[in-house]
């Protein structure tokens, strides 16, 4: 039998661990674990609130919606390779 969150609390543990070796070895300063901090709350917030958004769009909607973004990201990736 596996625990809701086991795969997720697995990695996360994984995770520490790396990021425990790294600050050991004094390759990740303060400064970057903080910067990942900040950012990972950032993301897990937005995903939070734009999840209510994300459920209410017609499923057509949606799928135009991440057609667009693929498109844009793939385009800006093309633009940055090609720079």
């Amino acid at each position: 039998m596996e625990l809701p969150g086991g795969f997720s609390l697995a990695s996360l543990g994984a995770y520490m661990s790396k990021t425990a070796t790294f600050r050991w070895l004094g390759a990740l300063p303060n400064d970057v674990v903080l910067q990942g901090l900040v950012i990972g709350s950032s993301l897990m917030l937005g995903s939070f609130i734009a999840k209510r958004f994300v459920l209410r769009l017609p499923p057509e909607r949606f799928h135009r919606l991440m057609e667009a973004m693929l498109l844009i990201a793939g385009l800006t990736m093309l633009a940055a390779a090609l720079q």
